[in-house]
């Protein structure tokens, strides 16, 4: 009865059947030693599937937040597409995901999981969206043309993803340090290599590559037409301001939130 009632119930290889039917965890050989490894490879799944599922859901807040935020422009929805995402998922949330979920983390575990993930989902969303709404608002009185507005989006959102990378990896280890910079590298050669898809946010026909075009291309996005148009000031001013004030903020606040217990009491 005392197994069945415990919240983690541990018994030996060689008690009755009926423990070893109702406890959680069996001990083949009787050592309690293992169960340091049980704990640190719990710790190290839960941590880990928290951290990378906060780089998902930050995306599924940004998006939510654009599409009801563009019902109220003329152009509506067909100011962003999924194509504005992809160096933001491919670079932070993918290949991030995959590196930090390998991390071999011993980090107590603390609180929930949604009084982890869930606020810090909402403000890396939130900022994910500052900075998808920036260009569309910019457009909006006039500041730049449509065409420069998938790559500023492109742009700003894989800044925002990488600062909050950043800021959940802190306080920084061997391994966050060289996973954080492999995502960095990786978000930084996908965006030359293929401008016109990862920035530009445009389709790669058979043709592109028929003809040679992506040889004028490649790391070279200056030739891609819509991202040589984002040298007028608004543009330049919209991402110093994202790029060196925002997004470094949001770092700031998701360490600072790991710190602290905020929004929620324990009780």
């Amino acid at each position: 009865l005392a197994l069945k009632k415990a919240n983690a119930s541990i018994t030996f290889a060689k008690a009755s059947q009926a423990a070893k039917s109702v406890a959680d965890c069996l001990l083949l050989d009787g050592d309690f030693a293992h169960l340091s490894e049980v704990i640190d490879q719990g710790r190290r799944v839960i941590n880990n599937i928290e951290r990378t599922s906060i780089l998902f859901l930050m995306k599924t807040v940004c998006v939510f937040l654009l599409s009801l935020a563009l019902l109220f422009f003329k152009e509506g929805h067909t100011l962003y597409t999924i194509e504005n995402a992809y160096l933001m998922q491919a670079s932070v949330i993918a290949f991030g995901g995959f590196c930090f979920s390998l991390e071999r983390s011993k980090e107590p575990i603390r609180w929930d999981y949604y009084h982890n993930a869930l606020p810090k989902s909402l403000i890396s969303g939130s900022f994910l969206f500052l900075g998808a709404l920036l260009p569309c608002l910019l457009f909006a009185f006039g500041a730049i043309s449509k065409e420069s507005i998938a790559p500023l989006i492109s742009v700003n959102t894989v800044l925002g993803g990488i600062f909050a990378l950043l800021g959940l990896s802190l306080p920084w280890s061997k391994y966050r340090r060289n996973a954080f910079l492999a995502v960095t590298i990786m978000a930084i050669f996908l965006a030359f290599a293929l401008p016109r898809c990862f920035i530009a946010g445009l389709p790669l026909s058979f043709s592109f590559f028929k003809d040679g075009s992506f040889l004028q291309e490649i790391f070279q996005p200056w030739n891609v037409a819509s991202i040589s148009g984002l040298n007028n000031t608004a543009s330049i001013l919209t991402f110093s301001l994202y790029g060196f004030v925002a997004a470094p903020l949001l770092s700031f606040l998701l360490f600072w939130m790991g710190k602290k217990d905020i929004f929620f009491k324990k009780k």
